[in-house]
């Protein structure tokens, strides 16, 4: 999946300080950010998502967008689709302010798990991830479009990262 998204674009390093904040936007990203060049989906957990549909978590320095994190109700779960999409997100403050964020909205809406589908090949995300408390509890066949990920790795498999809300 390519991570050249319009509507999200790449992640920018938000300047140090105190003005780096996460907001929540129950509209669809793609009616804030304007038209996307093409729809963007994303196969996790059995189900391809639409990404430009979905609510979504966004970082911002001061009033500038930083990047848009897709949230999806499934099952007893909150999904946060795009970790693998942004492996900049793993490498900065950005990505744990979203997964704050987002175990306050798990806690909010009742949901047991916090859980981030990403490829075998996505390994910041994976590091990140893990990092971040959550742990492996799935893995199955990818089952989106070819693509190689950090060093050329081919996604081939859909590892299911999952974190307990306590």
């Amino acid at each position: 999946m390519s991570r050249n998204v319009d509507w999200i674009g790449p992640v920018k390093r938000p300047a140090d300080g105190p003005q780096t904040r996460v907001e929540r936007h129950p509209a669809r990203a793609g009616e804030r950010f304007g038209p996307l060049s093409k729809p963007i989906a994303q196969p996790a957990l059995g189900v391809e998502f639409r990404l430009d549909r979905l609510p979504y978590l966004l970082a911002l320095d001061g009033v500038k967008p930083l990047v848009a994190l897709p949230l999806a109700l499934h099952e007893d779960d909150l999904l946060l689709l795009g970790f693998g999409l942004f492996p900049e997100l793993c490498e900065s403050r950005i990505g744990t302010a979203l997964v704050v964020e987002g175990l306050h909205i798990a806690r909010e809406t009742g949901r047991r798990r916090l859980v981030a589908p990403v490829t075998n090949a996505d390994l910041l995300a994976l590091f990140f991830l893990q990092t971040q408390g959550f742990s492996l509890e799935a893995m199955r066949p990818y089952a989106g479009p070819p693509h190689s990920g950090t060093a050329g790795i081919p996604a081939m498999q859909e590892l299911v990262l999952a974190r307990i809300v306590d």
